[in-house]
């Protein structure tokens, strides 16, 4: 499957990075976690605080915001998540005066467990470590675009990716902005990654016209595997390999084939065999699907397999 984009929630940006091969799997973890230590580090004087806020407006949000930020106790928009939730993070004084005056106005409030001050100017000092470990790390080209969390565009290039994560630690993630340009060029179908479903939740939010679905939830699960399923890429794949001139000696039917594949062996396939089924759609030599068939059974005895052809 190849997406027309990548596109990730704050440290979900990263899993997006690695999704579109810019950076390798364990060069993710190692990053991620200097990453999570600088913003400890940069948030052990326990100076911040973030709140969630549902039913004010975008306006009223910045104008909290405005007015009761500072230099030094800055309170600032850390995410826009839809237009009926924000976050603010900053100095905690500064952001308990905003979350006064928005449920004065009658917004709904939510104090987040964090220890941090993410996406706020206070994560400056954290930032600047990350500039200096990225240094050490190689990204690639993109499979595909990944959309920037800081513009809500595709990275342009590889320093542009460096230069975006190194930003993302002060700057907010623009939630609202990235699922819009998504919809704006024509993406229709999403697949959330990870657990539960607050991006599908959020998307939704934003434009009901993105279908999103969630491996973390059993309907959507299924609906993935009936939609994007190994079944029709077999069926496609074998009908093309068995068009005359038929190989000689092929007595096993496409249908038998495909009840094989699709029932007890899909799951296997799925996972690490996947060479093998190119393997065998690359072959017109019969030997090879009984290899294929021993490869993907391994509790088959060869009698069996032999069988089953």
């Amino acid at each position: 499957m190849i997406s027309e984009f990548s596109a990730g929630h704050s440290l979900g940006e990263y899993s997006a990075l690695v999704s579109s091969s810019i950076l390798s799997f364990g060069d993710a973890l190692r990053l991620v976690q200097e990453r999570g230590r600088f913003m400890e580090e940069a948030a052990m004087a326990k100076l911040g605080s973030m709140i969630a806020i549902r039913g004010a407006m975008l306006g009223e949000v910045e104008e909290c915001c405005r007015l009761y930020s500072t230099v030094d106790q800055p309170a600032a928009i850390a995410c826009y998540n839809s237009p009926s939730q924000y976050v603010v993070s900053g100095h905690h004084t500064s952001v308990a005066l905003a979350a006064g005056e928005l449920e004065q106005r009658g917004a709904q409030i939510t104090r987040l467990q964090v220890s941090g001050l993410f996406h706020s100017p206070l994560m400056q000092p954290a930032a600047d470590r990350l500039a200096a470990e990225l240094q050490k790390y190689t990204l690639n080209e993109p499979k595909w675009p990944v959309i920037s969390n800081v513009i809500a565009q595709p990275y342009r290039d590889v320093d542009s990716i460096r230069q975006g994560l190194i930003l993302q630690m002060t700057h907010p993630v623009r939630w609202i902005q990235t699922v819009q340009y998504m919809m704006n060029h024509g993406v229709k179908q999403g697949i959330q990654l990870g657990p539960r479903t607050v991006l599908k939740n959020l998307t939704r939010e934003i434009s009901p016209n993105i279908e999103v679905l969630s491996l973390d939830r059993n309907w959507d699960r299924l609906e993935l595997d009936r939609r994007f399923s190994i079944r029709d890429w077999i069926a496609c794949s074998l009908s093309q390999q068995c068009l005359p001139p038929t190989p000689i000696g092929i007595k096993m039917s496409i249908e038998k084939v495909l009840f094989y594949l699709c029932a007890d062996w899909k799951i296997y396939c799925e996972t690490w065999n996947q060479a093998a089924v190119r393997f065998l759609l690359l072959s017109k030599d019969r030997k090879y699907w009984s290899v294929f068939a021993l490869c993907c059974k391994p509790n088959r005895s060869p009698k069996e397999s032999r069988k089953q052809c």
